[in-house]
């Protein structure tokens, strides 16, 4: 090798190394000489302020698929019940709330309450009791370091629900005899969803067919059980107060009926690349209807090299599943080449297997280039 060759591959690759610095740089031209906060728990630095009017603290409530978020604004509907997380800044983790709040209060007091929760530092329970705005105000602590007590506030917005929608786990969809299974619920003011614990309790016609549970997280699915001896359909209803309520016809099958395990992609895709990540569910069939019900699963593998499962952030060759509705199941590519996966579900006493070759996906290169100039140093 000459001597430029040598000289060539020693120099770093400019563009990764941007891009590994970028977010540092960022950081740093955001928040200045600014570092931390004060024992009076002020916050020096812009990017760490929370979502109240002066950014002292950081008001989350339980968002997406269970996690938190901090919005600008609370919303909460009549009747409704939700719990407020409260932190310091917006960089606090989520179990590091703020060790003491002294007080909180609405303004004007007739369109909300808000209480603390026994037993848990940092948490409030706010109720929407009449449509209108306030003011939601937060005094205390925001470390245990912190001596002197500070007061911010959060607008607050409370809407009356009008109307409730249910929807199966799949259109045309049918649910089995015996076996909880899942469908989706929201409630909503006008175009806007509300979430929390609402005022409005679900019904089953007949009642003989079933027992619905409700969840309280967005996004999440609630469940359908129908009974041993329910009849062929039935109804899921909800919200019989608003000016819409909600109404789900279902059909009811034998657990006999179903006849066929499927692995699909949630978006069907004509070409798949390696490098990029695709969410698949596995599901029950009974003649070409999807089978809303839950099922403990185990998911193989059959081409390491080419693909894994992806589950709750970490890569799997072999997968089990407890039965529970996830929508974080996805399939990482990782070659060219044809991935092949393999998988069993076990409803109550009945095993579906995927059918040879049930989910077998060509994988093309990926589409992601790599830059020249080397990857680093020798």
């Amino acid at each position: 090798m000459n001597q430029q060759n040598r000289q060539a591959r020693k120099q770093p690759n400019t563009s990764v190394l941007a891009a590994y610095l970028m977010p540092l740089l960022l950081f740093l031209i955001a928040c200045g000489v600014c570092g931390g906060g004060d024992e009076d728990g002020d916050q020096g630095c812009s990017a760490f302020k929370g979502n109240t009017k002066e950014g002292k603290f950081d008001v989350r409530t339980i968002g997406f698929e269970g996690k938190l978020k901090n919005p600008n604004k609370l919303i909460v509907g009549v009747g409704f019940t939700k719990e407020l997380h409260i932190y310091r800044n917006s960089v606090a983790k989520a179990d590091d709330r703020v060790p003491a709040i002294h007080s909180a209060t609405i303004d004007p007091p007739n369109t909300a309450t808000v209480e603390f929760k026994d037993g848990e530092s940092g948490v409030l329970i706010l109720t929407g009791k009449e449509a209108g705005r306030s003011t939601l105000s937060i005094t205390g602590l925001q470390s245990e370091k912190q001596t002197v007590e500070v007061t911010d506030s959060i607008e607050l917005k409370v809407k009356e629900a009008t109307q409730a929608r249910l929807t199966a786990c799949r259109d045309n969809a049918v649910y089995v005899r015996g076996y909880p299974g899942p469908f989706k619920h929201s409630i909503l003011s006008g175009y806007s969803k509300l979430y929390g614990h609402a005022p409005f309790k679900p019904a089953v016609t007949p009642k003989t067919a079933g027992t619905v549970e409700l969840t309280m997280t967005p996004n999440a699915y609630s469940t359908f059980s129908p009974s041993a001896k329910a009849p062929a359909k039935a109804t899921i209803s909800l919200g019989k107060e608003l000016k819409t309520p909600g109404e789900l016809e279902v059909e009811i099958i034998d657990i006999e009926q179903i006849d066929e395990l499927r692995l699909e992609l949630v978006r069907p895709r004509s070409t798949m690349h390696a490098d990029e990540v695709y969410a698949v569910v596995l599901v029950a069939y009974s003649k070409g209807r999807a089978a809303c019900t839950y099922g403990k699963a185990l998911l193989t593998v059959k081409t390491p090299n080419i693909c894994k499962l992806r589950y709750n952030n970490a890569t799997y060759e072999k997968l089990h599943m407890d039965g529970s509705v996830s929508n974080d199941l996805a399939v990482q590519m990782l070659a060219k080449g044809a991935c092949s996966i393999a998988a069993t579900l076990v409803i109550g006493e009945l095993t579906l297997e995927l059918a040879e070759g049930g989910l077998e996906m060509a994988v093309e290169e990926s589409l992601h280039v790599p830059t020249s100039g080397g990857g680093g140093w020798d």
